[in-house]
C-alpha cells in the first residue's frame, strides 16, 4: 500500500527518464550495494555487536532501499521519480547482490556464512516490484482524484508501518530503553 500509493503520483515519463541518467543511478547503486554494506560491516565490527544484532544490521545495510526512502522523498518534495527508479533498479539487482553481500560481510564479521530464509527475501523483492508496477499503472491510467486517494493511503500506511516497527522493536527480551549505549551507536551508525 505504501509503495503503490506513493508511486501512483509519479509521472511515468519522468520515471523512464531517470533510467537514462546513468550517473545518478550508478551513484545510487554504488552507495546502496557497496558503501552502505561496508559501513554496516564497520559498525558491526567497531562496536562489537553480538551476532544476533550484527547479522540483522548486515542484512539491512545490504538490502535495497525502498518504502521509507520513497516516503521521505515524497514528504520533502524531492525527486520521487528518481527515488522510485532507484527502488526499482536496486530491487532487481538485490536478487544477486543481497545474498552476495550478506555472505561476504557476515563471513568478514563473524567468520561464518549465515543461513537465512532466502524465500522471504525474494518474495519481498517481488512484492516491491509488484507495488511499483501497480503504482505506475495507476499513475498512467486513473484520474487525479484516484491518485490523491492512493497517495493519502500510502502516507497512512507509512505512519502505520513506522508505528508497528517501533512497537515491535520493544517486544524483545531486552526493551530498547535498557540497552547499553554501544547498542545505539552501533545500530545508528550505518
Amino acid at each position: 500500500i505504501l509503495i503503490t500509493g506513493l508511486v501512483s503520483t509519479v509521472d511515468f515519463a519522468a520515471f523512464k527518464r531517470q533510467f537514462q541518467e546513468r550517473w545518478a543511478i550508478g551513484v545510487g547503486v554504488g552507495c546502496q550495494f557497496i558503501i552502505v554494506p561496508l559501513v554496516g560491516l564497520v559498525s558491526v565490527t567497531l562496536f562489537k555487536l553480538p551476532e544476533e544484532v550484527g547479522i540483522i544490521i548486515l542484512v539491512i545495510t545490504s538490502s535495497p532501499g525502498g518504502s521509507f526512502s520513497n516516503w521521505v522523498c515524497s514528504l520533502f518534495n524531492v525527486d520521487l521519480a528518481l527515488s522510485v527508479a532507484m527502488t526499482t533498479g536496486s530491487s532487481f539487482l538485490s536478487a544477486f547482490l543481497l545474498p552476495l553481500n550478506v555472505f561476504i560481510y557476515a563471513r568478514a564479521a563473524y567468520g561464518e556464512s549465515v543461513k537465512l530464509n532466502w524465500i522471504f527475501f525474494f518474495s519481498s523483492i517481488f512484492v516491491v516490484l509488484a507495488a511499483v508496477t501497480t503504482g505506475l499503472t495507476i499513475s498512467t491510467r486513473l484520474s487525479e482524484k484516484v491518485k490523491r486517494v492512493c497517495f493519502k493511503c500510502g502516507n497512512v500506511a507509512a505512519v502505520a508501518l513506522f508505528s508497528l516497527s517501533a512497537n515491535a522493536s520493544n517486544r524483545g527480551s531486552t526493551p530498547l530503553w535498557e540497552r547499553p549505549a554501544v547498542f545505539y551507536l552501533g545500530v545508528s551508525f550505518p
